[in-house]
Formats: C-alpha cells, sequence, structure tokens
C-alpha cells in the first residue's frame, strides 16, 4: 500500500516575505490560504472581491466558501523550485 502513495511535492514558498510551506500543484487554477494566515501575515494587502471572476470548487464539484482574493509576490528558493520570484493574485 505504501508505494501507491509518494512524497508530497512541497517546498518552503515566500508569501510577501513570510516563509510557508507549498504544496507546488502545476495543475492547480487557484492558491488558497488560510483566513489565519491572511490575517497573521497579509492583512497589509487588501481583500479584494472574487465574485463573478471565478467560481471555486472543491471534490465531486462542491462549493468551496472564500473570502476573495490579495495580490502578493511569491518568491521560492531557487534550489527547491527552480524559478525565483513571481507575482500573482492568491
Amino acid at each position: 500500500m505504501d508505494a501507491l502513495i509518494g512524497e508530497a511535492n512541497e517546498c518552503v514558498a515566500y508569501l510577501n516575505g513570510h516563509p510557508c510551506l507549498a504544496l507546488l500543484d502545476s495543475g492547480s487554477q487557484v492558491t488558497s490560504k488560510s483566513e489565519q494566515f491572511y490575517r497573521e501575515h497579509l492583512s497589509d494587502g487588501p481583500m479584494q472581491p472574487l465574485k463573478g471572476l471565478v467560481r471555486v470548487v472543491g471534490a465531486a464539484g462542491q462549493e468551496v466558501p472564500f473570502l476573495g482574493y490579495v495580490e502578493l509576490s511569491i518568491s521560492f528558493p531557487r534550489t527547491e523550485a527552480g524559478t525565483k520570484f513571481s507575482r500573482c493574485l492568491c
């Protein structure tokens, strides 16, 4: 059974300079963060409404509640992700 599940594709990411553990998912259209992480580390960036821009769904097409999006800088150690910097709406 252990051979069926590999290691998670995780690395360190810096969100506006704050380090966190991130799951690298190249097929994802949305990057999510917890409300607590936003309040503690990113609340200096204004929350923007997301309604009408994209429908956020989880497993089996269930709606995922969200507060909105923030624009932030994301950087990765080059040794972990092969790139140093990108900017995204998360």
